[in-house]
């Protein structure tokens, strides 16, 4: 006999094809067991329901609920989802008949009661899963690394006044920073002090540079000021370099499959510009191909033209180290692989990263061999770019 399950507050509600009514009670945890169903998690509680109806002579299920239907077929039970606009059902009135409630103010009070406590637990979880800390770290390099380029740029700047050839000798502004808190005032340069951070052959160049400077002179009282910014930036570098170690640790802790594929620099990219590991998970490999890519993206949907191949995933070697004509078949594969692993990491945190690094190398040495010249060029007359439709004017009527 066909039964129709119904989520309820505290209850699954069953509904048999002859029209009896009945409830199968969550317990205490209620809370929890339907914040389990949201987040795919701890679903052992639905094959205890499902065990209790058939006891009342079920033996085939069908429900409007989609988290529910989803439930039953991860635990390998057949389902039919029914149309939740179509099948509408009064669960109150299907709550009162089945003798969970005695009101339907008892009804709103228990959906109330445990909604609020399922957002409490689906909050935890969230904020327990440390992906959120990769998001949060990832963003913080972002705004290090932009006060680190406007303050370099304001140090090369400002201390060109007095020592302008240093930037065309030592262009690295890591090695730059430290030149100029080696070097402090041209004229008082000590050899050996910049052969601390600079190479011997550079270093020779740099004081033959010093003695014919075309830089003017400053006070000592100038010469800190630029000093104490060097010393910023230079703090600044050390604290970028920092939380990019944290990003990795934090990557192979959470992500060790993701990381493995796509590397903890773009998969932790990856995880914050979707927003966390969750949604990666969720994500089809689709989207994660050209994520970081949203302007190309919507300039082709607008004018029809330049469809994007890859976004972020661009920075990966097997990418940006292959020919043009062999980039998005590749990327299209690593998207793939990057879906799989995030999914990996996020339900079961299983280690599978050597089989599925194998496979995304064996795909590529595919592609690869395959592919291994530009395809030939089409004769003939090249197609003009779709042109965004526009409105039709409105027809004045009426005197001028």
């Amino acid at each position: 006999m066909r039964a129709t399950l119904l989520l309820a507050p505290k209850w699954v509600l069953y509904v048999r094809e002859d029209g009896a009514k009945g409830h199968v009670p969550l317990g205490d945890d209620a809370a929890r067991r339907l914040a389990g169903l949201v987040t795919g998690r701890e679903l052992g509680w639905v094959r205890e329901v499902v065990e209790e109806v058939e006891r009342a002579g079920v033996d085939s299920f069908s429900t409007p609920d989609p988290l529910l239907h989803q439930a039953l077929a991860a635990l390998g039970y057949g389902s039919e989802l029914l149309d939740p606009y179509r099948n509408r059902v009064d669960r109150v009135g299907i709550a009162m008949e089945a003798g969970a409630v005695g009101s339907e103010l008892e009804y709103e009070r228990a959906a109330r009661e445990v909604a609020m406590a399922a957002t409490e637990v689906l909050i935890r979880e969230a904020v327990k899963r440390r992906d959120q800390m990769i998001v949060q770290a990832v963003r913080v390099l972002d705004e290090v690394q932009k006060t680190i380029n406007a303050l370099y740029s304001r140090l090369v700047d400002w201390y060109g006044i007095h020592f302008p050839e240093l930037k065309e000798l030592v262009e690295d502004p890591e090695d730059y920073v430290r030149a100029v808190q080696a070097i402090g005032d041209r004229s008082r340069l000590r050899r050996e002090e910049l052969l601390k951070v600079l190479d011997r052959k550079l270093v020779d160049r740099v004081v033959e540079a010093a003695g014919r400077s075309l830089g003017v002179e400053v006070a000592e009282e100038d010469m800190e000021r630029i000093l104490e910014l060097a010393g910023v930036i230079r703090f600044l570098m050390d604290y970028r370099d920092g939380i990019q170690r944290y990003v990795r640790q934090l990557m192979a802790v959470e992500a060790p499959n993701v990381t493995a594929i796509a590397g903890p620099t773009v998969g932790a990219r990856l995880i914050t510009l979707i927003g966390g590991l969750e949604r990666l998970a969720r994500a089809p490999a689709s989207l994660i191909q050209v994520l970081g890519a949203e302007k190309a993206l919507f300039r082709f949907l607008r004018t029809g033209r330049g469809a994007p191949k890859h976004g972020v995933i661009f920075q990966h070697p097997y990418v940006h180290g292959s020919p043009k004509w062999q980039r998005g078949k590749i990327a299209r594969a690593l998207a793939t692989k990057i879906a799989i692993a995030a999914k990996i990491d996020y339900f079961s945190g299983e280690d599978r990263s050597a089989v599925l690094r194998e496979e995304l190398e064996r795909r590529v040495k595919e592609i690869r061999e395959q592919y291994p010249k530009p395809p030939a060029r089409k004769e003939g007359v090249r197609q003009p770019a779709r042109q965004p439709q526009r409105p039709a004017k409105k027809e004045r009527r009426g005197r001028r």
